[in-house]
């Protein structure tokens, strides 16, 4: 049976402990920064040896893997640690979860006999329990060594991922992540606040505006972003757009709504005539008094 240690017990190491779980591989030792998580860690999962740093998990029996799922600045960090604490064996999969940095920061297991990898599930962990309910289908962005992946790839099918090698640059690769995750929620906050300001209550402001967002962005996945959009920036409205502006009750919002209109504007620049454009760049680029 594989056995794995856990180290970081947060939404995405509990979410990824529990599902392997459910496939067979057995949870071995869990470390937190905090001993009190890694017990909750322990009891949620019903299986697991909560320890309360990495000496302690030295003394149990060795795992067939390690998976790190800590922060990123900690991932280099307790790498090290746990090969000068003799856990990281000749062949064992060492592996981590973010999206990103790359293998390269487990090298101190690599050398120590370890393959190693990285698997970044694309999703959401703002909640655990939804998560393991709603994982079926979410892809995974793997890249490190080719005996790593082997170990890894059936492990992600088998719990409901679909696993991808990534190639290219991690980092453009997660800012792309981030925009399309973390920047929408910013975005969607932008819209409850204007809402709100409108008179509209949060309860109303979310009803009508969720469906609107989420039609728009299954369009621009769809159909592409220039085919997507629509509003008065792709229409060339200028009077609406200063209409906007005008409105808005601080430069911060002001600025915000230019940045965002900027963005709209070069996916409009094509249907739109060289005279509108420039005056819809000048629009989104000069200060307004609220």
């Amino acid at each position: 049976m594989s056995k794995l240690h856990l180290v970081g017990a947060g939404r995405v190491g509990k979410t990824l402990a529990y599902l392997l779980q459910q496939q067979g591989v057995q949870i071995g030792g869990i470390v937190c920064r905090h001993f009190a998580h890694a017990q909750q860690a322990a009891t949620w999962l019903q299986q697991g040896h909560a320890c309360a740093d990495l000496t302690a998990l030295a003394q149990l029996p060795p795992a067939s893997s390690v998976l790190l799922a800590t922060p990123d600045d900690a991932i280099a960090e307790q790498c090290l640690a746990l090969v000068q604490h003799g856990i990281i064996r000749p062949n064992m999969v060492v592996w981590h979860v973010s999206g990103a940095c790359s293998s390269a920061l487990l090298a101190p297991a690599q050398a120590a006999g370890a393959v190693v990898a990285s698997a970044h599930p694309i999703r959401s962990f703002a909640d655990v329990e939804q998560a393991i309910t709603q994982f079926a289908g979410t892809a995974f962005a793997l890249e490190g060594m080719p005996q790593a992946l082997a170990w890894l790839t059936p492990k992600i099918q088998a719990i409901g991922g679909q696993p991808f090698e990534l190639t290219g640059d991690k980092r453009l690769y997660h800012a792309a992540c981030c925009v399309a995750s973390n920047y929408a929620v910013a975005l969607a906050d932008f819209a409850l606040q204007l809402a709100h300001q409108a008179g509209l209550s949060p309860e109303t402001a979310r009803h009508i505006l969720q469906p609107l967002a989420s039609q728009s962005l299954s369009n621009a996945f769809q159909l592409g972003p220039s085919a997507a959009l629509t509003g008065p920036i792709m229409r060339g409205d200028i009077d609406t757009v200063r209409q906007h502006l005008s409105a808005l009750i601080s430069v911060k919002e002001q600025q915000r709504y230019q940045v965002l209109g900027q963005v709209a504007l070069e996916l409009a620049a094509p249907r739109l005539s060289p005279a509108i454009y420039a005056e819809l760049h000048t629009l989104l680029s000069a200060v307004h008094k609220p």
